[in-house]
């Protein structure tokens, strides 16, 4: 990527100019890190024009995935944290990532867990606080503080006045159902919920990335599969969640029903995956605060969305 080329020649030309002593190692630090974010702002909107101009017609008539936020966007709102939180936002939120997978497949091949059994004591503690550390990193990097607000909703108009008294309750609720609008929304709620996810196969591949969803006890499905391999992909979801409700030491499982993302702002058409046991389901909401840059990621390609996200300077 040409991104990342510029910042590895701007480097070179950093430690030069300190080894030549025309300016000490801090100032050679401060210009790189103000020209390395210069250059990624700039190529991010250099490669944005059809996200900054939306066509209203497609918007009116698919509302979910219509960007709400780019009409406010502005490259110089975003040029006074590229120059000084960009860099050390992206190093400390990729880096917090790779460093607690490389720690968590040492762990995991050191001390013998294995997939399928709950894990305990001391090793179920200390996998959390490796999963906590990076998951409160990445929102905050990006501008954002997760907070759970918990409320017992009413099912009245739908189960009868009386459903409370008659309903009967596993010890664990072995589905947790949320929307899905950001790349936010794994690391908000595994530092709220540590659920093990329902997430494509694809995802398996990716290095790192595949070690953090293994470590949480995940079911991998394939979102084209034949016909004939779809019942065993949901077999394999409701053993998940038995396993759940047998065994409350497991942690839950987390399906995102609409099976794509949105903006947010509406709810689109459930997937059978997650209600085909007719096992209870916790839901979830996930709701975030924004002012001018959206977390919701439609459309736009991962780097260029995350580059702008850590250029806010508030944290909300």
């Amino acid at each position: 990527m040409l991104w990342v080329k510029l910042t590895l020649i701007y480097a070179v030309i950093a430690i030069m100019t300190v080894k030549l002593n025309l300016v000490g190692g801090w100032l050679a630090f401060l210009l790189w890190n103000a020209a390395t974010g210069a250059t990624c702002i700039e190529l991010v909107f250099k490669n944005l024009p059809r996200f900054l101009h939306p066509n209203d017609e497609l918007d009116k008539e698919f509302p979910a995935y219509a960007r709400r936020d780019v009409k406010n966007w502005s490259k110089w709102q975003c040029y006074p944290g590229a120059v000084t939180l960009l860099i050390p936002r992206l190093v400390t939120g990729l880096g917090s990532m790779v460093v607690v997978a490389l720690f968590l497949t040492a762990f995991v091949k050191i001390f013998g867990i294995k997939y399928g059994k709950p894990i305990v004591g001391w090793r179920l503690y200390v996998i959390q606080s490796a999963y906590w550390f990076t998951c409160r990193v990445a929102p905050l990097v990006s501008g954002y503080w997760a907070r759970v607000v918990e409320s017992d909703a009413d099912y009245s108009e739908y189960l009868g006045a009386n459903y409370k008294k008659t309903q009967e309750l596993p010890k664990k609720t072995s589905m947790i159902v949320a929307n899905h609008t950001s790349w936010l929304d794994s690391p908000v709620l595994i530092t709220s919920y540590y659920p093990g996810f329902t997430t494509s196969a694809e995802a398996g591949e990716v290095p790192v990335l595949n070690t953090l969803i293994n470590t949480l006890q995940s079911v991998y499905v394939q979102r084209s599969a034949a016909v004939d391999k779809r019942q065993s992909q949901l077999d394999s979801i409701v053993e998940r969640q038995r396993m759940v409700e047998d065994d409350p030491r497991f942690n839950q499982l987390l399906i995102f029903p609409e099976g794509t993302q949105s903006n947010g702002a509406y709810l689109g058409n459930f997937k059978k995956g997650g209600f085909s046991s007719l096992l209870a389901v916790q839901p979830c909401v996930l709701k975030y605060d924004w002012d001018v840059i959206c977390p919701s990621w439609e459309g736009i390609p991962f780097i260029q969305h995350m580059i702008v996200m850590c250029c806010q300077l508030k944290v909300k």
